[in-house]
């Protein structure tokens, strides 16, 4: 999969208007206005996770996948459920670079 073309992160909340998400001094997101004010902050929240989001799944998905080739295809639950773990961390993966999986 191709790199993300997203604003590298860190992105964070702007210290005085919590449902707006900033990133190299630029604002990137106002959730503002789509909620009621908590809702907008909690929407803004996760907005501002979602870089880190994103780097945590791919180095998860890394991880099932050497668990997958070091379990016996003969244990066909567990391979089963770790590939479709996979497919679904790919999928959502591809979500967020724009690229088909």
């Amino acid at each position: 999969m191709s790199a993300a073309k997203h604003t590298p992160g860190p992105w964070a909340l702007h210290p005085r208007f919590t449902a707006e998400v900033w990133a190299a001094r630029r604002r990137i997101a106002n959730c503002k206005g789509l909620g009621e004010e908590r809702t907008d902050a909690a929407n803004a929240r996760l907005i501002a996770a979602a870089p880190d989001l994103l780097d945590v799944l791919i180095q998860c998905r890394a991880v099932l996948s050497t668990v997958l080739g070091e379990t016996s295809a003969d244990d066909e639950p567990k391979h089963s459920v770790l590939t479709r773990r996979i497919q679904a961390a790919d999928a959502v993966i591809a979500k967020a670079r724009e690229v088909q999986p």
